[in-house]
């Protein structure tokens, strides 16, 4: 009995899978060194939030 070709893999798809893979590791690895911004955890707002006279006549209003 043959075997049936279509439940194989057949070796360009094989080395195309495995370029892929091995090309997202090294963008997500490359991104990660990018990284610069850092979460605010200290539970403080980085500046007081000021309201104007015109959004607060908004904020009644709605």
């Amino acid at each position: 009995m043959a075997k049936n070709n279509k439940d194989n893999l057949s070796p360009e798809l094989i080395r195309l899978l495995k370029i892929f893979g091995i090309g997202s590791l090294v963008f997500v690895l490359i991104m990660s060194f990018f990284n610069e911004k850092r979460a605010n955890n200290s539970g403080k707002e980085p500046s007081p939030m000021h309201v104007a006279d015109a959004e607060r006549i908004f904020f009644k209003n709605v």
